[in-house]
């Protein structure tokens, strides 16, 4: 069985490196949010969120970070590939 190569081909870390940037802002944006809200809650929970809102946005931030790190798995694969440089010849 064929072992895939963990390592990065030299050269093209910026190619590599723009996607887990954006992936990165954006598991940072939503985790920044979701502490923000817990926070607020905690602090006055009478002025705050109300619980069915938490309740539900704590699922819905788990799958959106999920969603990016998937698409970012399969972008960094594209990369690999070479499906990019492919379609430079069209």
């Amino acid at each position: 069985m064929k072992q895939r190569s963990t390592e990065l081909p030299k050269g093209n870390a910026r190619r590599y490196a723009d996607p887990v940037i954006a992936a990165g802002f954006m598991i940072a944006f939503i985790a920044v949010s979701l502490v923000i809200l817990f926070a607020v809650m905690v602090q006055d929970p009478a002025d705050g969120p109300p619980i069915w809102f938490l309740v539900l946005y704590l699922p819905l931030t788990a799958l959106i970070i999920a969603g990016t790190v998937a698409v970012l798995r399969q972008r960094i694969r594209e990369l690999r590939k070479g499906e990019e440089d492919e379609a430079r010849k069209y």
